[in-house]
């Protein structure tokens, strides 16, 4: 009665054979096929007519520059001084505009190869960061079919290839930091260094190579603070060069020139009430200083001795010192970020409020009854700098427009 007959099993056979259950595939399986469209079509619209427009003007000076090169070896201009934007993209397009009849095509034949090629940087970077494929399929094809990456790619200034090796950056970094990769440190200084070949900007990437020196303090070697110097320095002399303006004639009046150009952007200095303490208030300031710093110490010989640790301390107490209690409250704020303090932040907190309370109070008085500032007008002295609402949200309102 529970057996079934030989046909009935040969029937059930046939019919798992011939429609065999179908497992439903999932976004992650399919990935690949995202990831093989969006890139396909983003070859096509980073490719597609390259050399079809006119070169636009920021794309003619590059042109022109290339083009002295090709006649003399250098970035030359006729009127004196040299082209120094993207330097190593000039050298690299020569031979491209030496030998093709579109010079547009040409010139912008290198920014769109490496647009293309921080394709599969992108995907590994994106790896490295959530373990999944469909999310490094997600972001290459985001990278892929973003307008403005296509806009920029197909324009020949320095721009791509510039993001080209900061995506590289941060590929290392990634392996620095959070693989514990130290030997990785030489390729972030190589790329830093070479970038600033490309584009200025590359001096602000200089501060990435500052993070595993703070993150991996104890993998950090003499080798590789001799490497970040050297590199420092590098930077430093080709930053401070004015190759533009070098061997050329003035461009300006001297009468002009005398007067001094206001062309850079200002540098604000904090405005200090160190000048204005007489002979009484300056043993009084020294008595306080004294008495914070002799808390310090005694406190720093009952824990571990983590440089760290002491340095923050050292520079928020230094900042309070000269009334910058911004830049204190600044500096503590990294620290916790980067988990200077570890699990103890509490008690670190402690010691960073004894610090700005006492020494913050004498300079409340100090604004008080020495200067006449009054209670408001004190406190406003003591956190101006650097302002945060200028700095930080004032750009954004200068350029939002108003109604009128």
């Amino acid at each position: 009665m529970f057996l079934t007959s030989r046909r009935q099993q040969e029937s059930h056979y046939q019919v798992n054979v011939i429609n065999p259950p179908t497992p439903t595939p999932s976004w992650e399986s399919k990935s690949w096929l995202l990831l093989l469209l969006a890139v396909a079509y983003g070859v096509f619209a980073r490719l597609y007519n390259l050399g079809r427009w006119e070169l636009t003007i920021d794309e003619y000076y590059l042109v022109t520059s290339i083009q002295s090169i090709l006649t003399d070896g250098l970035p030359s201009f006729g009127c004196g001084g040299y082209y120094e934007r993207g330097l190593l993209q000039q050298y690299l397009t020569a031979p491209l505009i030496a030998y093709c009849d579109n010079t547009a095509f040409a010139a912008r034949l290198l920014p769109a190869l490496a647009n293309i090629l921080a394709f599969p940087v992108v995907y590994k970077l994106a790896q490295k960061l959530v373990p999944s494929r469909l999310f490094a399929a997600v972001a290459t094809s985001l990278f892929a079919l973003s307008l403005w990456e296509i806009e920029f790619a197909r324009f020949a200034r320095m721009y791509s290839l510039f993001q080209l090796v900061f995506i590289i950056q941060l590929y290392w970094l990634v392996e620095i930091i959070v693989e514990d990769r130290i030997d990785r440190y030489k390729y972030l200084l190589a790329t830093t260094a070479l970038g600033i070949f490309i584009y200025q900007g590359m001096i602000f990437s200089l501060l990435l190579c500052t993070l595993p020196i703070i993150l991996n303090t104890r993998q950090i070697k003499p080798a590789h603070l001799i490497g970040f110097a050297v590199t420092t320095i590098l930077i430093a002399i080709r930053t401070k060069i004015k190759f533009r303006s070098l061997f050329a004639e003035p461009r300006y009046p001297a009468e002009y020139e005398a007067l001094g150009r206001k062309g850079s952007l200002p540098i604000y200095t904090p405005d200090f009430m160190l000048g204005d303490l007489t002979q009484a208030w300056i043993i009084a300031a020294l008595a306080v200083a004294g008495l914070v710093l002799w808390l310090l110490i005694r406190q720093a010989k009952k824990q571990a001795n983590d440089p760290w640790q002491n340095g923050v301390l050292a520079g928020v107490f230094f900042c309070a010192a000269i009334h910058q209690f911004t830049l204190a409250l600044i500096l503590a704020i990294i620290a916790a970020c980067f988990g200077i303090f570890k699990q103890r932040t509490r008690y670190f907190g402690g010691l960073i409020l004894l610090i700005i309370g006492v020494l913050g109070l004498f300079w409340l008085l100090f604004g008080i009854l020495h200067l006449d500032l009054g209670v408001a007008g004190t406190v406003k002295a003591l956190v101006k700098y650097p302002s945060i609402y200028w700095y930080a949200l004032g750009p954004f309102l200068i350029a939002t427009p108003r109604e009128s």
